[in-house]
This record gives structure tokens, sequence and C-alpha cells, in this order.
């Protein structure tokens, strides 16, 4: 169920140990202005392989289409420079200028080292663990409420959020704050209520002290469908969380949503 989330620790523990084992075809670590101006020296003779093989095709595309002979001729014998005294030895030169910086590296030929060390991929790799273990938590959710009584995740939290309403001072919400609850922005969260009230599970009605407030409540019906669906969700719930703390990568994510308190909504 979680063999992303395995994988993801997998390849973190592979980073973290990548500099503990040996390094294959290593030689003596060149130091740093020597390295250095071995760097300076592959670049340039890199750049000028490549240099030469344009001027090698520009040539050849002269000679090719000119009606002059002589310059066809000229073309031919800068071609023949080109390939026999330049080409070859600047490419050879490249190439072992880069075998020698390759191998002087604490990593070598024949392994190659991530742009980012194990304290830098910790960060991403936890939200990865973490993003998974939520995905994987709300899906196996959401396939019982929807099995068991026609409810998304998203609408069952709406009902949820909405039924701890009170008629107190300050016991109703606004939409804003419904919106932060159930985390969508408030044009999704009004379309979800919209569906809500036409299914017959919400009410909608004007704020007595501020007739530009309208305030949304749980209808009866709404009440018994969330009273049913309660269980399914704890229940869901729990089978997903253990199933997830059987990993011991993912173990003390468990136990940080099972300690953890929802935040209050703010005003």
């Amino acid at each position: 169920m979680y063999a992303e989330a395995s994988t993801c620790s997998y390849s973190r523990r592979q980073t973290t140990g990548a500099t503990a084992r040996g390094t294959v075809f290593h030689v003596k670590r060149l130091r740093r202005p020597a390295r250095r101006a071995l760097l300076v020296v592959h670049v340039a003779v890199s750049v000028s392989w490549l240099g030469l093989t344009i001027g090698l095709l520009v040539l050849g595309i002269t000679a090719y289409t000119t009606r002059s002979a002589a310059t066809v001729d000229a073309a031919y014998g800068a071609m023949k420079i080109f390939g026999d005294w330049l080409i070859i030895p600047v490419a050879l030169l490249a190439l072992l200028t880069g075998l020698v910086l390759s191998l002087s590296t604490p990593w070598g030929l024949a392994r190659h080292r991530t742009a980012t060390d194990s304290t830098l991929t910790a960060l991403p790799q936890g939200w990865c663990a973490l993003s998974l273990v939520h995905g994987r938590i709300e899906a196996h959710i959401e396939r019982a409420l929807q099995t068991r009584h026609d409810l998304s995740v998203r609408e069952y939290s709406l009902l949820d959020v909405l039924s701890r309403q009170h008629n107190g001072p300050g016991g109703h919400m606004r939409m804003h704050q419904v919106a932060d609850s159930v985390v969508l922005s408030q044009s999704a969260t009004t379309r979800l209520v919209s569906r809500l009230e036409d299914r017959g599970l919400l009410s909608r009605y004007l704020c007595d002290t501020d007739r530009r407030g309208i305030y949304t409540d749980v209808t009866e019906a709404g009440l018994t469908l969330l009273a049913q669906a309660r269980p399914t969700n704890d229940t869901a719930l729990r089978q997903a969380l253990d199933e997830a703390a059987k990993d011991p990568d993912l173990a003390p994510l468990v136990t940080a949503v099972e300690t953890m308190k929802a935040p209050t909504p703010t005003a």
C-alpha cells in the first residue's frame, strides 16, 4: 500500500551512504590549482573541437554548393588539414583531460554523484513521504465513504465542520472560515455547499445581525447521514494509519497524526 513512500526513504538512505563506499577507478586527487587549470584546458579544447567540427561542416557545404573549381580545391585542402592535423588531436586531448578530471575526483569515473547531498535531500524526501501518506490515507477513506454513504472526503469534512457550530456568540462560521477548515478555495467551497444543499443535507440563511452574511447549517438529514458515516470514516482512518505504521520510516508520521490537534479557524 505504501510502496512509493518506502521508495522515497530507500533513496534517502542510498544517498546518505554514497560517500562511505569505495571509489571505482580512483586516482590521487589533484589540488585545486591543478584541477582548475586542467578544467580550463578541458573546456578550451572541447570548445575548439566543436569549432573545428563546425568549420569542417561549413567547408564541406561550401565545396558542395560552389561552382568555382579553385574554391572547391581550397575547401578540400582546408578540410584535409582540419581532419588530419587538428580535429583528431583536439578530440583526443578533450577526452584525455576529461578522463583525468573525472578520475581525480572523490567519486571517480564509474560512479556519479547527485547534485545535492544527503542533508539537502532529507527535506524533499520527507515531504515526499508525507504527501504519499496523506494521499493513500485519503484515498482509503474516500473509497469507504463513497461505497457506503455516497460521500466524498470533502463532503464529509464539510458536514463534520458545519455540524460543530452553535448558536452562541461566534458559533457560526463565515464562508472563508469554512473554506480554510476543509482546505478549499472559497469558490470551490461555495460549489460544494450548493451540491450538498441540493441533496437536502445543508441549508443557507441570512445572518440576523448582518444582512450581508450568509450562514450554513446542517439539516436533520445531513446530521443523520453524518452520524452514519462517522464510524466508517474513523474505521477507515484507523486502518490506513495502522497500515502506514508498519513501515518504520512512516511510523513517526503516524505518531504525529495521532497526537496532532486541528487548528482553530481564523476569524
